[in-house]
């Protein structure tokens, strides 16, 4: 058995002498040995094999298929932002590719490419271009970035909302004037106002709906962008809404990001860009219409939404604060007189005068304001000036006020109150101010015929003499189907608002002594004392006595304000028990004016020597 073993490995040692030997001297041929051998067939595959990407990026996966578990390698353009894992490997597998957010308008495309041994496959990528590149601002303010459109007034617009940490993302809510948000915006909530929008206790010019202050533009302290970004950021006005969205300086269109439409407003300037989600967005400005509406904008469009309400605020910027007055210039009667500056600014700022007869409403501020200046009246005869000078960051700006000489007084005065003798064929004597005026030029007062007193509502409800409708007259009547009849058409003096307010011998006018009035005088529609109405001028003396267009008063409301004058007779309408007579006009006209006994309207006292 031994002996086998040792002689198997002897004959297999000789068979490999013999073979490399043979091998040597090329008996034997290597193609001879390989001619039967068959390659192996092996592929490599990307499925799918191309990707499209949003603008803003996106993540997908891809699977690779490699045959015979060979090793692959893959390499990425450097100009697409693609981030791919694995890089390599062997065999199949599943791959994650990622883009980032393509930074240029242009769209990009490229390929990666995998290879196993000689064999290779693309990956095609396509990536929309991106038509936010610029919106997120290249600048900064006060940590919060920004974006210069080259507008002509060089305001510069925030990439973002308050509140918002994206270009996408909406941001917090305010109601106007109000710098915190809540979870309840109504009326009941709102901080200016007493639980309606009649009740009102900042921003309002209209006192039907609360405390009157005349502010129609935030102030800084009520700035929602002022309150939570700090430094110089504030909300835009409507005149910098207005310049973004008019079309004028930025073309405007809707465009969908990242889930998100909004509007996007591009610079025809310079290209540079904004992009605003769609909502309502706040202006710092109140309307002119209505006291408890602000402006606001929708989708690019201009709205006007009661204040209370919940909405946006994209705060902005001015690098070179301007100070702004609405006049440089004041003239003023030698009478009493008011006028008032507007104030358009964001810096802070002083006011001083240099003139004792001059008083101003406010003497400081931050931002926009309204500054109401009072001249006391001149009883000289030569007229005065003085200044005044506002300081704000440096700058000087000043307002001229010049006040008229007191004329000669052209009568004189019964019980406290001035008269004017117009030289009238009756010797009447007319009053040189309404009543409840301290100057020619005030409104003055407002009186249902036949009552002293003034009051808030009028109408038949309210009036003094009937008893609930025109119907139900207790006095001043002549026909029964109107209630109770005492066949007088003239107010007693216990009635008469002139007697009752100024007594003395003043009283109202009778119907046939405004006749008198307007057959004797010239009427020429002026503005007196910054107020518009009628200048009565004697045609024999020249002397002249101003009525003011104070409208008149029905319900709760004051109508026709600077366009109409109403003035009261003491003389009922016979044929109308429920009128009386008066003067009414306008710019167009003066004529007799039958109104109804309920209405509240002017009066003018007259008195006789």
């Amino acid at each position: 058995m031994i002996k086998r073993k040792i002689y198997l490995i002897i004959q297999t040692a000789v068979a490999v002498l013999l073979f490399s030997a043979c091998q040597e001297s090329g008996i034997i041929d290597n193609a001879v040995l390989t001619q039967n051998y068959v390659e192996p067939s092996y592929a490599i595959s990307a499925s799918p094999s191309s990707l499209s990407f949003p603008a803003y990026g996106d993540t997908v996966t891809v699977e690779l298929t490699v045959s015979y578990n060979l090793a692959w390698t893959l390499s990425v353009p450097s100009d697409l932002g693609l981030t791919v894992s694995p890089t390599s490997g062997k065999g199949s597998t599943t791959l994650t590719v990622t883009a980032a957010e393509n930074p240029s308008l242009q769209a990009r495309s490229g390929q990666i490419r995998f290879t196993a041994r000689d064999k290779s496959c693309g990956l095609t990528i396509e990536q929309e271009g991106n038509l936010l590149a610029g919106a997120e601002g290249n600048n900064e303010a006060d940590g919060h970035a920004f974006v210069d459109l080259g507008l002509p007034s060089g305001l510069l617009w925030a990439t973002m909302n308050i509140g918002a940490v994206s270009l996408e993302d909406s941001g917090n809510l305010y109601a106007w004037g109000e710098t915190e948000t809540k979870s309840n915006y109504s009326w009941s909530t709102y901080k200016w106002c007493n639980g309606s929008e009649r009740t009102l206790t900042k921003y309002n010019y209209n006192s039907l709906h609360g405390i009157v202050d005349n502010k129609t533009e935030l102030e800084l302290s009520d700035d929602a962008a002022r309150a939570n970004w700090g430094g110089r950021w504030r909300m835009a006005n409507y005149d910098e809404w207005d310049e973004l969205i008019s079309g004028d300086y930025c073309t405007k269109t809707s465009v969908t990001w990242k889930g998100v439409t909004g509007i996007l407003y591009i610079s025809k300037a310079n290209g540079n860009r904004i992009f605003m989600p769609e909502w309502y967005y706040w202006t710092s400005t109140l309307r002119t219409d209505h006291p408890y509406w602000a402006f606001d904008i929708q989708n690019g469009s201009w709205h006007g939404t009661s204040r209370y309400m919940d909405f946006r605020v994209r705060p902005v910027l001015q690098p070179n604060e301007t100070f702004a007055i609405s006049s440089t210039t004041l003239n003023f009667t030698a009478a009493c007189g008011t006028e008032s500056l507007t104030i358009k600014t964001h810096l802070a700022w002083t006011a001083d005068t240099d003139a004792s007869w001059i008083t101003l409403s406010s003497t400081s501020g931050t931002g926009n304001a309204t500054v109401t200046l009072t001249v006391g009246e001149n009883t000289a005869t030569d007229s005065r000036s003085g200044t005044i000078t506002f300081t704000a960051d440096g700058m000087v700006y000043t307002v001229s006020v010049t006040q008229e000489g007191a004329e000669d007084t052209p009568g004189g005065e019964f019980n406290g109150h001035a008269y004017v003798d117009l030289g009238l064929p009756s010797g009447l004597l007319w009053a040189a101010c309404n009543v409840g005026a301290d100057n020619p030029e005030d409104y003055g007062d407002y009186f249902a015929w036949g009552e002293t007193t003034t009051k808030t509502t009028y109408d038949w409800s309210t009036y003094m003499w009937c008893k609930g409708n025109n119907r139900t007259l207790t006095k001043y009547n002549t026909y029964s189907s109107y209630g109770t009849v005492d066949n007088k058409t003239e107010l007693d003096l216990s009635d008469d608002a002139v007697r009752a307010n100024w007594g003395g011998s003043w009283r109202m006018a009778t119907k046939d002594e405004w006749q008198e009035l307007k057959d004797n005088c010239t009427w020429t529609w002026t503005t007196q004392g910054g107020q518009t109405g009628r200048k009565v001028t004697s045609k024999s003396n020249g002397n002249s006595i101003f009525l003011p267009a104070a409208g008149y008063r029905w319900d709760s409301g004051v109508d026709s304000a600077g366009t109409c004058g109403s003035y009261w007779s003491s003389s009922r309408n016979a044929g109308s028990p429920d009128s009386a007579w008066g003067v009414g006009f306008s710019p167009s006209y003066v004529d007799d004016w039958s109104s109804n006994r309920d209405y509240g309207q002017s009066v003018r006292p007259v008195c006789r020597p």
